[in-house]
């Protein structure tokens, strides 16, 4: 029974912020689930960093367009979300 209430709770959560995301962010957010959502934390950082130094090798990162990525998903995290976010958006611009 615990676990039936704790993933109504989860999924009580995650209903009232998708709630509040626009059809963008709703459709973004659809689409990395179905892409990223089996990973583990581990794998996600890894292919992120990964990500990124092949997209400063090729000159193609930009920290605005990071910064609007965090802007356009922040309305989708819970604040202990958006912290971790926060974190690793640092270590990504001083790596």
């Amino acid at each position: 029974m615990g676990k039936n209430l704790r993933d109504e709770l989860k999924n009580s959560a995650k209903k009232t912020i998708f709630e509040n995301a626009n059809d963008d962010q709703k459709n973004m957010a659809d689409d990395y689930m179905k892409k990223y959502g089996n990973k583990n934390e581990n794998e996600l950082m890894n292919e992120l960093f990964n990500k990124v130094k092949k997209n400063k090798a090729q000159g193609t990162f930009s920290d605005a367009e990071l910064d609007n990525f965090a802007k356009s998903v922040k309305g989708m995290l819970s604040p202990q979300q958006q912290k971790k976010m926060e974190q690793i958006i640092k270590s990504i611009k001083n790596g």
